[in-house]
């Protein structure tokens, strides 16, 4: 992690397996990243150290807080969301996903299927 003014490290953080995608909460408190080893780990930029690993059981494509902080999209072998109080999963979908991002105010989810399709997912 650089601090961009001072263009400094300010931290690192050793994982097993590349990183493919990562993703900041809004406040700036947490990191969400993910890799080939099928794991979204979350870290705790405050501390310096993983708080918490969700098992996604697929390489991890791409990662996306939401605009309040209080939702995690992420796409590997399914769409999933996750709320950051407890990182319990909320909602799951079967499709393969390779890329994840959140709508205006949380109000919808699109994610990109490796076909070239784009599903989005909202509440009605």
């Amino acid at each position: 992690v650089w601090d961009i003014k001072s263009r400094a490290n300010v931290a690192s953080f050793d994982v097993e397996q590349p990183v493919s995608c990562l993703s900041f909460s809004e406040n700036g408190f947490y990191l969400a990243t993910g890799g080939a080893e099928g794991a979204l780990k979350l870290w705790d930029l405050r501390k310096l150290k993983n708080i918490h690993t969700i098992d996604v059981g697929a390489p991890v494509r791409s990662a996306a807080f939401d605009f309040s902080g209080q939702f995690l999209a992420a796409a590997a072998g399914t769409t999933s969301l996750y709320e950051t109080k407890s990182w319990a999963s909320l909602a799951q979908h079967k499709a393969a996903a390779s890329g994840v991002s959140f709508g205006a105010a949380a109000s919808l989810l699109a994610a990109a299927g490796p076909d070239g399709k784009l599903t989005l997912y909202g509440s009605a």
